[in-house]
């Protein structure tokens, strides 16, 4: 079964660490980050089995690992739309 945060994976880490955080483009591009990992897994969903600790890891920096066979500038694009210094 999967757990209430795998289902939240789209969402900015600034945003899963602070509810009241304002919604702006960083996120959008953030969670097209995530996608773009999504579509380079075949469909699957970033760090499967994650659990609280995991979401706290991730607000503070981790990311999945890139796929094997993914081409670097591929990898580049979606690690750019993670970057936690992402432009507005």
């Amino acid at each position: 079964m999967p757990s209430l945060f795998h289902t939240n994976t789209k969402i900015p880490p600034e945003r899963s660490a602070n509810a009241k955080a304002k919604h702006d483009v960083r996120g959008d591009v953030y969670s097209l980050g995530v996608i773009f990992w999504e579509i380079s897994a075949d469909g699957a969903p970033p760090f499967p089995d994650a659990d609280f600790l995991t979401s706290l890891r991730i607000c503070q920096g981790e990311r999945e690992n890139s796929i094997e066979g993914t081409p670097e500038e591929y990898i580049e694009l979606y690690t750019q739309c993670w970057d936690s210094d992402r432009p507005k």
